[in-house]
């Protein structure tokens, strides 16, 4: 039906791929669909705490996102641990869910969450909690959005004394810096 769009579009698609399609080749389908299979252009990005891997969608925010994970993070703090982690088209990653937990984080994937949030654990001191917005083509943290960020800690009991809010760009001579 020509008319449909959104998400009556979706539902009908859905409907008939029920309808028509063999339920294994769904399946595949949905497996395929999720990102087992590595695609080309892929960022990996190597968490500094466990050394686990993610791979990131090809594009300019995952090369920010990767320099923010793994040498931002372990040039300001002394024992960082990434306890979310998100791009467009995966906005929660549940692998990390539970560190952010721990930390008091509502991780909500409907939320308007940064990019980027880790924390330092030092030996001897208090934590230090970073959220790092990846900037491509919007301009830096506002105030509605650092009020935003702060609120975010607050509710976790992170008071905004122990908090860094960072805007990670590409470089200085990006447009938005001009």
């Amino acid at each position: 039906d020509p008319a449909l769009s959104g998400d009556a579009l979706n539902e009908a698609i859905e409907a008939w791929r029920e309808r028509n399609l063999d339920p294994l080749v769904l399946k595949r389908m949905k497996l395929a669909s999720s990102g087992i299979f590595e695609r080309e252009g892929d960022v990996e990005v190597k968490l500094p705490n466990s050394g686990h891997t993610f791979r990131l969608s090809a594009g300019e925010a995952a090369l920010i996102t990767k320099d923010a994970v793994e040498k931002l993070s372990e040039r300001l703090a002394e024992r960082p641990v990434v306890v979310h982690l998100s791009m467009s088209d995966v906005k929660m990653r549940p692998e990390l869910a539970r560190n952010a937990a721990d930390l008091g984080l509502e991780i909500d994937p409907q939320a308007e969450l940064p990019d980027v949030i880790f924390v330092d654990i030092p030996e001897d001191g208090p934590l230090v909690t970073y959220f790092v917005e990846v900037v491509h083509s919007d301009g830096p943290i506002t105030e509605l959005r650092k009020k935003a960020l702060l609120d975010i800690a607050a509710k976790a009991g992170i008071p905004e004394t122990h908090v860094h809010l960072i805007t990670a760009f590409n470089g200085r001579n990006v447009p938005i810096f001009k």
